[in-house]
């Protein structure tokens, strides 16, 4: 019934015969993820729903070791690793690399592990701390989206921006305290600069 609303097209109808698809990273591939500082990291455990996690560096900070080969540094985050714990049970994932500017994503997906390696997470340090540990993806599957979405949204264009931030505040979702709301979003705040100031190279990238 799909097929019926949605025909394939001439580039084909799954990643087996997609003619774009391929099973490695190319030069233009290895060159994206050189330049990009944004990936999207999906995981779907058996039997429970599936998460994408957002991850985010200076531009290349996803290292290619060959062209089926893939590092991904993991840093400080909020420490809930739903998505390491998804790779530990199902060792499966899909990726989306983007660019600032640019109107095509490069999508990647194949099997993994975690590692400890100390030598891989100091070679992918940054800011003056390891990685945590390295998600190293063997490459199964890879090609680049088409740029519609980017279009139709117009995402990278400025002037299409909300005027105003949409400002998010954790602490409602801790307590109903409204004074302890406020101290928690005060926290968020204040670690949130102290990241900042890691990346404008001040200071060390907090724990």
């Amino acid at each position: 019934e799909l097929r019926q609303i949605i025909p394939a097209g001439s580039s084909g109808s799954s990643l087996e015969d997609a003619g774009k698809v391929i099973d490695y990273l190319d030069d233009q591939m290895t060159a994206f993820i050189g330049e990009s500082p944004f990936v999207h990291i999906a995981t779907c455990p058996p039997d429970k729903i599936p998460l994408v996690s957002p991850k985010g560096d200076e531009p290349g900070f996803c290292r290619v070791k060959d062209s089926r080969t893939l590092c991904i540094p993991e840093r400080p985050g909020n420490k809930l690793v739903l998505g390491l714990q998804a790779l530990l049970e199902y060792p499966k994932v899909g990726l989306c690399f983007q660019i600032p500017g640019n109107e095509s994503t490069l999508r990647v997906g194949g099997s993994v592990k975690l590692t400890r390696n100390a030598q891989l997470c100091q070679e992918l340090q940054t800011r003056g701390l390891p990685a945590k540990l390295v998600i190293v993806v063997h490459i199964e599957y890879a090609f680049f989206h088409c740029s519609k979405a980017y279009i139709r949204s117009r995402l990278w264009q400025s002037d299409t921006w909300p005027k105003e931030q949409c400002k998010v505040k954790f602490g409602r979702y801790f307590t109903k305290s409204e004074p302890l709301q406020n101290k928690i979003d005060t926290m968020v705040d204040q670690h949130y600069a102290l990241v900042q100031e890691a990346v404008d190279g001040k200071i060390n990238e907090p724990d």
